[in-house]
């Protein structure tokens, strides 16, 4: 994420920075005003906004790796021939499930995905190093909490 980034050019999470979480749409408004300096946002946010606001010019700074695909948990409390019917559902219907799902511009950058289970969790390895960046190395709570 932008903190990663950050921190790979030297700039450790909140020392040389003030970090802000806003509204995405605030956070357009307050760049194009010029109240904050930068914000993260990720590849489709981007071209929402520049579609939303074609007179201004935005400057990608960085881009950072791509992330690893969501994953659908199952407790292990879930019948295993729930679990089996439900990767049998993602296998076969996939394609369908992925038609619906990317009907709202919100999941658009979901088009062109797909669906597997082929995960392995190192994968997830950029993420864990992500929540490092901003002090969080423990994963046995949500954070805020």
């Amino acid at each position: 994420g932008p903190a990663s980034l950050l921190a790979e050019a030297g700039l450790p999470y909140a020392t040389d920075y003030e970090p802000v979480f806003l509204n995405r749409n605030v956070a357009v408004e307050a760049l194009i005003s010029g109240e904050i300096a930068a914000i993260g946002l990720n590849r489709t946010h981007i071209d929402s906004i520049t579609k939303k606001f074609p007179d201004q010019k935005f400057r990608v700074l960085a881009k950072g790796e791509e992330l690893p695909s969501d994953v659908l948990l199952v407790s292990p409390k879930v019948a295993p021939e729930v679990v089996e019917a439900v990767r049998k559902t993602f296998a076969e219907k996939g394609d369908v499930l992925l038609a619906a799902l990317t009907q709202t511009e919100e999941n658009a950058k979901y088009l062109g995905g797909g669906f597997g289970a082929d995960v392995t969790d190192a994968d997830y390895d950029i993420v864990r190093k992500m929540f490092a960046n901003v002090g969080v190395t423990e994963f046995t709570e949500f954070v805020g909490e």
